[in-house]
């Protein structure tokens, strides 16, 4: 037996309305628990480098809502706990549900169909005005819009980790052109010293500090010393004097940086490339280079 077409216009729109409440419900829930959180976290982010806390935060906002939303859909309520809802909230006494599970009968009684008409006659008549509403009452939309405010003020406020992590970027930026630079210098070197460039470029890039780079550029030029003739007096001794400029502090001699890196390069000029004394000179340079663009950066 169809149900009358009131009684279905009825629940169908109530069924609207239950879906939107339990959107707006579960959605404020869950992103104002999310706008907490992500308000913590980008508060410990502005003291502490953690250069992931701004976009983790963003995700957790945004699978608050999105996590609301499904959940929501998923658990809809079915037409005949729409129903009995009507009954309850509007005054139905029972008369949309029953006409509900009469309209799941294939043969009505007479007293049955008079059920239906008086379910259909007290539909045509409501409406959803005293059902529930859907944006939620109490305190929790105004937390959720203070979470969000302080969300967004503490992400866009300056604060002394954007100083150290944009230090750590120039650093970052700074060992991956110095890669770059020594597996340009591996494809005019022999293989055997390319091979040692290349596992040292690839070392630099995990390097986190320009000091951990520095230490990786100094223990690859002692193997490359070691490779050498022992008889190569004088590269030696000019490796000597290279070793002297390093040992110096460019970063805090500022232009000094840049004249060292200069001598040294006249210095790698004059040796005929391609034994590993040469290209640890060459390594040197590269030391020296790397603090003037350090020092370069941080003044």
């Amino acid at each position: 037996m169809p149900l009358p077409d009131s009684v279905d216009i009825l629940v169908r729109l109530a069924r609207r309305r239950l879906l939107a409440m339990s959107m707006s419900n579960l959605v404020l829930t869950l992103l104002g628990a999310a706008a907490a959180l992500a308000a913590l976290l980008v508060g410990i982010a502005r003291y502490l480098v953690m250069p992931w806390a701004e976009p983790l935060a963003a995700g957790l906002l945004g699978g608050g809502v999105l996590a609301g939303l499904v959940v929501a859909i998923l658990k809809r309520p079915s037409r005949m706990a729409t129903a009995i809802r009507v009954d309850r909230r509007l005054g139905g006494f029972d008369r949309v549900s029953t006409a509900m599970e009469l309209s799941a009968k294939n043969a009505l009684n007479e007293h049955e169909f008079r059920q239906l008409a008086a379910a259909d006659r007290w539909s045509e008549k409501r409406d959803l005005t005293g059902f529930d509403r859907v944006w939620p009452r109490g305190p929790l939309p105004a937390l959720v819009v203070l979470g969000l405010l302080a969300t967004a003020f503490l992400s866009f406020v300056p604060a002394p980790s954007d100083v150290a992590l944009a230090e750590r970027r120039a650093t970052e930026e700074l060992i991956e052109d110095e890669a770059d630079r020594l597996e340009q210098l591996a494809e005019e070197s022999p293989e055997d010293v390319a091979d040692q460039l290349r596992v040292l470029a690839e070392r630099l890039r995990h390097a986190e500090t320009l000091e951990q780079a520095l230490t990786e550029l100094g223990e690859a030029r002692q193997e490359l010393a070691e490779q050498a003739e022992p008889s190569d007096l004088p590269r030696k001794t000019a490796l000597a004097g290279l070793e002297q400029r390093l040992r110096q502090d460019p970063l805090a001699q500022g232009a000094g940086a840049a004249e060292q890196a200069l001598d040294a390069e006249h210095v790698v000029a004059g040796i005929v490339g391609g034994d590993p004394l040469a290209e640890q000179l060459r390594l040197g340079v590269h030391a020296l280079r790397l603090r003037q663009e350090a020092a370069d950066k941080g003044g």
